[in-house]
């Protein structure tokens, strides 16, 4: 498939990214799924409303740890 890609292709991706350990900022998400900066936080802050992810101190999407809220 070429082109844009659908909204639920570049939130699956960032998901997969997640799930498999990789930290990023919000403009590398933005170059990942091909959305400006604003995008990519739109997104991922919606994600972060269904998902345990959050932004940390250094501008970074992580997984939340369970053993982070104990």
């Amino acid at each position: 498939m070429n082109g844009e890609k659908t909204p639920e292709e570049r939130a699956g991706l960032l998901v997969w990214y997640l799930a498999h350990g990789y930290a990023f900022k919000t403009q590398e998400a933005a170059r990942l799924t091909g959305l400006t900066h604003r995008g990519a936080l739109r997104l991922l802050s919606g994600l972060s409303r269904i998902l345990p992810i959050y932004q940390d101190d250094f501008g970074l999407w992580c997984v939340l740890a369970m053993r982070e809220v104990e």
